[in-house]
């Protein structure tokens, strides 16, 4: 396959049909291309003199996007090899990545230098400076930080940008140099990091590119999170790809929806990044907004990360009067491999639609090529399948077969070559996009000193697709309850991984050999659930809904409690109470009034208002 490299890419940024358009607007900031290629070259005379060279493993850490996707670019530009951690990720399992990365740098937010311990490091340390927003404005320029510039250490970012002369060509990166690492959830003992170097990452970039039409006019909607594959590679790095912009107008928050919504016309968004579950909320909470992808400009959805409803696809695309490209890809395919639309020839809603440019297969557990309809696993091969997990050569073997990838999945496939997926031969819980081992939660919860074991397992739900639910034994006499749980886990674990239920149990079935039997475990709290009294009390409903909800103690809850004062109390935590409330008292709340509850007052106040009116 051709496509076109790192310093073909990076060189083509200054040149002048091109350096005056936007590479990215995130938030109320724009940025060029001719500011990202001044930067990028900037970086890699800057990354030279640190000692740095291609393949060299260096961390990247930083919270701002905007600085996230030049720091990313101009990485890749000088053959930097990027270990993604997000800097969410607890002491705990930062550490453990920088170890198994045996990361010969960092690149991180001011604040994680001393919070990862690493205050008295002697090696390559580049800390990011965090942006102040000056008054009318969310965020400065980011080249024209002068005075702040001038307020921090000269060897930080941006200010090396000021102090730093730029690179007069780049070298060219050889193509078997590993763009970056990317560990997955795995176990919080053994995280696996997948090494996708510059000829997968390259040669998928020009897959995507070519399947989605994407030009230099178009304008690319992500707001995904940037340590995530889908979140980087299908927004900054995909936009830089093809000369087009990235739109990051906002971070994702319920009663945001509208701006959301408003920013496909306003920003004459042309391709639009999702997970099913912001798919599921645009769709719930979209009222009055359903033209808004009726554009001149606009042409898809890309529905990315986990599987999609066929309910609410089919929803979506009736209400918003739009097509969704079902992609299916993992983190040792770059990000796809299967494409679902937007081509009618690749389409069948319901399904993850065929391979391209790459190759598929699915083999029964006879070893043997399944027949159609016949389910088995689905395996690829392809340019963009990953090396390997670094230094994990067993781990690579297992997953890896005479260059076919073995993907876990169950799948099966029709006579005329669309694919579905069918089931998991891995354990992985995927919630709201975000892939979670459950296996990682219990060995963390295990090192609470008062549980004495637990099991985690997804529960199926609307919203997210699946939500996390944690059992939980504690040592004779222990008092410990959800919240104080909760609170524990944020230390250790980013939001995405706590539990949204935890329950607590005497004892968990198991079956001969120990091991904890999770179908018995899901019928005993589905039991658990039909036995228990329904309150009466609208108040006391209420209270418990969003101490669930919150996983704080309902002891902690008054009628003042509200979004400020409570700290679990975000956008999906939001969304988990109201779906509680209404699956209770059997009620559908209006958008409105959804987005204005946002104190337990309130929550009684609405509730009993649509009680009268019943």
């Amino acid at each position: 396959m051709n496509f076109k490299t790192v310093k073909q890419i990076a060189e083509s940024w200054g040149e002048r049909n091109v350096r005056s358009r936007s590479f990215a607007e995130v938030f109320n900031q724009k940025y060029s291309y001719q500011e990202l290629s001044e930067a990028v070259h900037t970086m890699a005379l800057f990354f030279q003199q640190a000692g740095l060279r291609p393949g060299s493993r260096v961390v990247l850490s930083v919270a701002n996007p905007l600085d996230t996707a030049v720091l990313f670019w101009s990485m890749l530009a000088s053959g930097i090899t990027v270990v993604g951690i997000d800097p969410e990720a607890g002491k705990a399992r930062a550490g453990l990545i920088i170890q198994q990365a045996e990361a010969e740098g960092f690149i991180i937010d001011r604040q994680l230098v001393s919070r990862w311990g690493l205050d008295d490091y002697a090696g390559f340390l580049l800390p990011v400076e965090l942006a102040q927003p000056k008054k009318g404005k969310l965020y400065t320029k980011l080249l024209s930080r002068k005075k702040e510039a001038a307020e921090t250490p000269a060897h930080s970012y941006p200010a090396i940008l000021d102090t730093t002369a730029a690179i007069s060509a780049l070298a060219e990166v050889p193509p078997s140099t590993l763009a970056y690492i990317l560990f997955t959830s795995g176990t919080t003992a053994n995280p696996k990091g997948v090494m996708i170097s510059h000829r997968n990452l390259f040669s998928h970039l020009q897959t995507l590119s070519a399947h989605y039409k994407l030009e230099s006019r178009s304008h690319l909607l992500n707001i995904l999170k940037l340590y995530h594959a889908d979140g980087v590679i299908q927004g900054p790095v995909l936009a830089g790809y093809n000369t087009c912009c990235w739109h990051r107008p906002l971070e994702f928050e319920i009663p945001r929806i509208p701006d959301l919504l408003d920013a496909i016309y306003k920003n004459r968004i042309s391709h639009a990044v999702m997970v099913p579950t912001i798919l599921y909320l645009l769709h719930k909470f979209g009222e009055d907004y359903e033209d808004s992808f009726e554009t001149e400009d606009f042409q898809c959805v890309i529905s990315v990360s986990s599987h999609i409803e066929m309910a609410l696809w089919q929803a979506f695309e009736q209400k918003f009067k739009t097509r969704i490209v079902n992609v299916y890809g993992l983190t040792e395919t770059v990000a796809g491999s299967f494409f679902c639309g937007p081509d009618d020839a690749s389409r069948q809603v319901g399904s993850i639609g065929k391979p391209i440019d790459c190759e598929a297969r699915i083999l029964t557990d006879a070893g043997k090529a399944a027949q159609p309809q016949e389910e088995g696993e689905l395996q690829l091969k392809g340019e963009h399948v990953f090396v390997g997990y670094f230094n994990n050569a067993a781990a690579t073997a297992e997953a890896m077969e005479d260059g076919w990838l073995k993907t876990g999945d169950l799948a099966v496939c029709d006579e005329a070559g669309f694919y579905k997926i069918t089931g998991r031969k891995k354990n992985i819980i995927i919630s709201g996009g975000v892939n979670i081992h459950p296996e990682e939660i219990t060995e963390v919860i295990h090192t609470h000193p008062l549980v004495r074991e637990s099991a985690c397992m997804g529960k199926e739900d609307a919203a997210f697709g699946e939500k996390l639910v944690a059992c939980v034994v504690t040592e004779p006499g222990a008092q410990l309850d959800a919240a104080q749980l909760t609170d524990y886990l944020r230390q250790r674990l980013e939001s995405s991984k706590i539990p949204g239920e935890i329950h607590f149990m005497d004892e968990l079935p198991k079956g001969l050999s120990g091991k904890v039997q999770l179908q018995a475990l899901r019928e005993r709290l589905e039991k658990q659930s039909q036995a228990d009294p329904q309150d009466q009390n609208m108040y006391s409903q209420v209270i418990a809904s969003a101490a669930q909800a919150f996983a704080i103690s309902p002891e902690k809850l008054s009628l003042e409690s509200n979004s400020r004062s409570i700290e679990g109390w975000d956008s999906m935590a939001h969304l988990n109470f109201v779906l509680l409330l209404e699956n209770h008292f059997q009620l559908r709340f209006s958008t409105a009034d959804i987005m204005v509850m946002n104190s337990i007052q309130t929550a009684v106040d609405i509730v009993s208002r649509y009680q009268k009116k019943a």
